[in-house]
């Protein structure tokens, strides 16, 4: 029998317990714990009431054939004290755009989010200034595209500290729940591309309900892009919260010829192989020094994708 003592003394080892772990629980990369602290905004509901149709000069440029590759990015935390590997990246992504295979040119680049660590400013300008160092080596490679696309969603780390104020006026395309198809191949049908607002580890009934009804309505196949993985690892800290809405998605995209869904948040490589469809959650930029290159074939509706270590 425990005396009262001795429960006194678990209890107090329990309270150490937890003051050792809770710090080290707040302080991970994509703390769970602090998002909710330094988050006072509107949810998926207020921003992503409709979609946002992308067109004409708002799409990529994806050349002729039907084979063609994009990059995903995720998590590049700008402003984050850690040491940064954007020269890297650069130097990477300006060889590949020479690529004697003209099938492997990334044709634009997709980030999944978390590209502020605290929702300032400052850091979205820090970003827009490696997005203009991006459009420059495309504007002078061969695809001499001075209005190279880059993609991004919204992470839960740029919604900290009422960052959406921030995002919605300077991060590309100004909006969060948004898509567009691209076809390169008259032949083909192309691809539909839908990037979603997960940053509050939620998509919401609004968006939730409306992605539904354009992917039951959309006859093309298509890639999808989160912040949160919707199962990937299957570790439940880094995706989205709600498992009903996670089965639901699941269901969804096996049904409506969903080919690839690309997500970040994690910070490791986390990928899941569904019997129609494959999930990646994509590597830290910031982190890992990594990104995903993504090659689509038209042809045979399918796409592949590839680590790449910068």
């Amino acid at each position: 029998m425990k005396t009262p003592h001795t429960v006194k003394c678990l209890r107090g080892r329990l309270c150490h317990l937890l003051l050792i772990l809770a710090p080290l629980f707040l302080l991970t990369a994509c703390p769970y714990g602090t998002f909710w602290l330094q988050f006072s905004q509107d949810g998926p509901d207020e921003r992503a009431k409709s979609i946002t149709e992308l067109t004409g000069s708002e799409l990529p440029d994806i050349g002729s054939s039907a084979t063609y590759s994009f990059v995903v990015i995720a998590d590049p935390h700008f402003g984050s004290p850690f040491e940064r590997h954007d020269d890297g990246f650069v130097s990477w992504f300006t060889e590949q755009l020479e690529s004697a295979d003209t099938t492997k040119i990334p044709r634009f680049i997709v980030n999944v989010g978390d590209t502020l660590n605290s929702g300032s400013q400052d850091e979205a300008d820090a970003y827009n200034e490696f997005c203009a160092r991006i459009r420059t080596a495309a504007a002078q490679s061969q695809l001499h595209d001075a209005n190279y696309k880059i993609y991004t969603i919204l992470g839960n780390h740029d919604l900290y500290n009422n960052g959406w104020s921030v995002w919605k006026d300077s991060i590309y395309p100004y909006t969060s729940y948004y898509a567009f198809s691209a076809q390169a191949d008259s032949s083909t049908s192309g691809f539909s591309y839908y990037f979603l607002d997960s940053g509050n580890g939620s998509l919401g009934n609004t968006q939730l309900t409306d992605f539904f009804a354009r992917l039951s309505a959309d006859s093309r196949p298509k890639i999808v892009f989160s912040h949160y993985a919707v199962y990937a690892g299957g570790i439940f800290y880094f995706t989205l919260q709600d498992t009903m809405e996670r089965n639901l998605l699941l269901d969804a995209f096996a049904r409506h010829q969903v080919r690839y869904v690309f997500e970040g948040h994690d910070h490791a490589d986390h990928t899941y192989e569904w019997q129609s469809f494959s999930e990646r959650a994509v590597p830290s930029f910031l982190y890992r020094y990594q990104c995903s290159l993504v090659t689509v074939n038209e042809a045979s509706g399918t796409a592949e994708s590839h680590l790449i270590d910068f």
